[in-house]
């Protein structure tokens, strides 16, 4: 069962990144099979008590241990089509090295490790290269633009050197968050005037309105057409 807290503490617990100051995280949810064991969990600075606003953004992350010597090949983040990758905002640490695709931030820059689909983002080892996951610790942000309700936000999978892996592909481990809509017009609070000034406070109007649904997420490979996660709109990220 996933578990909200505060992001110091998940931290604490886990070892995971701590993404945006002050945050909440729900989770980590976490599993294994006989290659690696790993950890996923949401995070947010509007994320309060497993919820969060339409239109806010989201961290997914995701951590991966090696076990024994298996070397790790590539990570892939499966979720619902309504949680939007931001562009240029994967981060992942292993080996003692930071890596990303954000050209203006820290680390080594590396955006051809980044591609991504249609409910699906992916780090790969460029050149036939493989990561020792000691752990491997990925971050990627989302605005959230799903239908109001419970939203299970999906899962991972991942390659490795191990030729006979087994049960490497976790499609809907979660862990699971609200969405609650955005403010209605005129969801403003409206204040009176101070008494004895004749002044009148008006209602003030609120923005925004509700995204659309998004699909379940994806397993397995995606049949849909990939590209490199760098800059440009939500709106022409997954062409």
């Amino acid at each position: 069962m996933a578990v909200v807290g505060s992001c110091a503490a998940a931290a604490a617990l886990a070892g995971i990144g701590t993404g945006a100051a002050a945050a909440d995280t729900v989770g980590p949810v976490s599993g294994e099979n006989d290659t690696v064991s790993f950890q996923r969990s949401v995070e947010g600075a509007t994320l309060v008590d497993g919820k969060v606003k339409v239109g806010d953004t989201v961290t997914i992350t995701n951590r991966i241990d090696r076990k024994m010597l298996w070397l790790v090949y590539s990570v892939r983040d499966n979720h619902p089509s309504c949680l939007q990758a931001v562009p240029n905002t994967s981060v992942w640490t292993v080996s003692g090295g930071t890596y990303t695709n954000n050209p203006d931030g820290p680390g080594t820059k590396k955006p051809n490790e980044v591609t991504s689909g249609d409910g699906w983002v992916m780090i790969d080892a460029t050149g036939g290269g493989s990561w020792e996951a000691k752990p491997l610790i990925w971050t990627q942000d989302y605005v959230v633009t799903c239908a109001p309700g419970t939203l299970n936000t999906g899962g991972l999978q991942w390659s490795t050197t191990n030729a006979f892996e087994k049960n490497n592909n976790k499609p809907d481990v979660g862990p699971t968050i609200t969405v609650v809509p955005a403010s209605s017009p005129g969801g403003g609070d409206g204040s009176g005037g101070d008494t004895g000034s004749g002044g009148t406070g008006s209602g003030g109007d609120g923005s925004g309105g509700e995204g659309t649904g998004g699909a379940g997420g994806s397993s397995g490979s995606g049949s849909s057409g990939s590209g490199s996660l760098g800059s440009g709109s939500l709106s022409n990220l997954f062409g």
